[in-house]
């Protein structure tokens, strides 16, 4: 064999292996890849790319609350500080455009000038998870009320990447004021989005979306009070009882309003929001999302909570994000969220730290799993109506939980403030205004308890740990089932087989 050839076959060799160790490096990769898009998939509040945090929001100080105190003596005379305002239903849909050849979607717009110097018109929607990268040129056309253009500003964007590899995500588009004087930005009416790019038929601009303007704070209207925010229901939903007992617990812990989203709800449940929303307990917003389920997580519900958030900010002190089978209870013998809050800004103050500052409130998560099965309480007077009632209410029969915590952040579900939160997620608040923080309350202060069926892809592993009896919500039976029964009465629940031992 020549020398060449041997350095021939030498030379092959070394290439040989060398493409043998790229192409296991990219096997190792691509293992690695799946394996962590499982377990992302099994943890539904995983984030793999969560709310970029901006400098505009840095010069927002705790002490100055949500709005500056300067824009504060200067308000419009038409901003109000009635609870209701931004709630009413009727003002916003989803809506769709396509700009540089792909189909987005927006479904509210807010006017933020909270931190004056950088005001800014967020714009609440969906788009496709790969439309990123191409949005760097998105302008937003700015109008006045009588459709008159008032400017033209740049924006950035925000995204929630979902983490079940869906095609469709939450995004959100920040249209940058900071140009505008105040006195053309405070007549900001409506607004729209467009490419920089001509218009053609793969690049049109989004119809016009009305921009809702923040109330004043009023310290006087929502010191104290607590809104609910429901995101969409899944399928055709229709549980009126559960969805009875669901108001009428978190009214006695001092929610006094209830933010739902209409996806898909049943003709029974529907009737129990209408009766709720007749005694102006309850709001409930269209949510006609043109997109199928499968195609992104879990209908929007980032953009339906941050939605939801946008609009009870200085209205509401308190915001409660929770599902209809979730609740937020004190286990410290309170029996108000208020009274718990109280509690929990003492031992910050006996600590020396500021319980001013924080700015939401984080609850661990305990599953009361149903097939754990009913412990009903007989206390001699079994045959009475009120305790066939109470043996039916999730919360206080199904009372045998499992033993372990998920871990913060998983599962868990929170109180915010709206004034000092700038991005809410479904398990945790993901961004704050400069200088507050989250506050997870301890298990011996306060439990997220949820009542639900174990079905984690068909595996039953959360039933294998041996159940304890947690009869905490029992504090609230005495309240709870009269208020469920005059609302089943005044339904009349019973005609439909929802009540039926009343």
């Amino acid at each position: 064999m020549s020398k060449l050839t041997r350095e021939y076959k030498m030379h092959s060799g070394k290439r040989l292996a060398f493409v043998q160790t790229v192409l296991l490096v990219i096997l190792l990769s691509l293992i690695v890849h799946f394996t962590l898009s499982q377990l992302r998939e099994s943890q539904s509040n995983y984030v793999p790319y969560i709310f970029r945090i901006k400098e505009k929001y840095v010069d927002l100080e705790p002490s100055q609350g949500s709005i500056s105190v300067e824009y504060e003596a200067e308000a419009t005379a038409e901003t109000s500080t009635h609870p209701m305002l931004n709630l009413n239903p009727t003002l916003d849909d989803w809506i769709g455009g396509k700009i540089k050849g792909y189909r987005i979607f927006a479904f509210s717009a807010f006017l933020d000038i909270r931190n004056a110097s950088a005001p800014y018109i967020r714009v609440l929607g969906a788009a496709p998870t790969n439309y990123e990268p191409f949005v760097s040129d998105i302008l937003c056309d700015v109008f006045q009320e009588d459709g008159q253009p008032l400017k033209t500003v740049p924006s950035e964007i925000r995204i929630q990447m979902p983490s079940n590899g869906a095609s469709n995500c939450s995004f959100f588009f920040e249209c940058d004021l900071s140009s505008i004087s105040r006195s053309v930005w405070q007549t900001a009416y409506w607004v729209s989005l467009k490419s920089s790019r001509p218009p053609d038929q793969n690049n049109t601009s989004l119809p016009k979306l009305r921009v809702h303007h923040l109330a004043l704070p009023n310290p006087a209207d929502s010191d104290g009070t607590f809104v609910a925010c429901i995101k969409p229901f899944f399928g055709l939903w229709n549980s009126p009882f559960a969805l009875v007992e669901f108001i009428e617990m978190y009214k006695i812990l001092g929610v006094s309003h209830f933010v739902f989203y209409d996806t898909s709800i049943g003709t029974d449940a529907r009737r129990v929001l209408n009766y709720y929303a007749a005694k102006g307990l309850v709001t409930l917003f269209r949510w006609t999302l043109p997109y199928d389920r499968r195609d992104i997580l879990h209908n929007a519900h980032h953009t339906c909570i941050n939605d939801c958030k946008m609009r009870v900010i200085n209205r509401f002190e308190f915001l409660v994000t929770v599902d209809v089978d979730e609740f937020l209870l004190p286990t410290n013998g309170m029996t108000t969220l208020y009274a718990l809050i109280q509690e929990i800004h003492k031992k910050e103050q006996a600590n020396n730290r500021n319980p001013s500052l924080i700015g939401a409130y984080t609850f661990l998560n305990k599953f009361f799993f149903k097939e754990f099965g009913k412990v009903t309480k007989d206390d001699g007077e079994g045959g009475k109506t009120e305790e066939k009632l109470r043996n039916s209410l999730s919360t206080q029969a199904y009372v045998q939980r499992s033993p372990s915590f998920f871990e913060y952040r998983r599962r868990s579900k929170y109180i915010a403030r709206p004034n000092a939160t700038d991005f809410l997620t479904v398990h945790h608040t993901a961004n704050f205004s400069q200088g507050y923080r989250d506050y997870v309350v301890p298990s011996h202060l306060g439990l997220s308890q949820h009542y639900r069926l174990c079905a984690w892809r068909g595996i039953k592993i959360c039933l294998m740990q041996k159940p304890l009896i947690d009869t905490n919500a029992w504090t609230w039976a005495s309240l709870l089932v009269p208020a469920v029964k005059e609302a089943c009465l005044l339904l009349d629940l019973n005609n439909i087989n929802v009540c039926p031992f009343i």
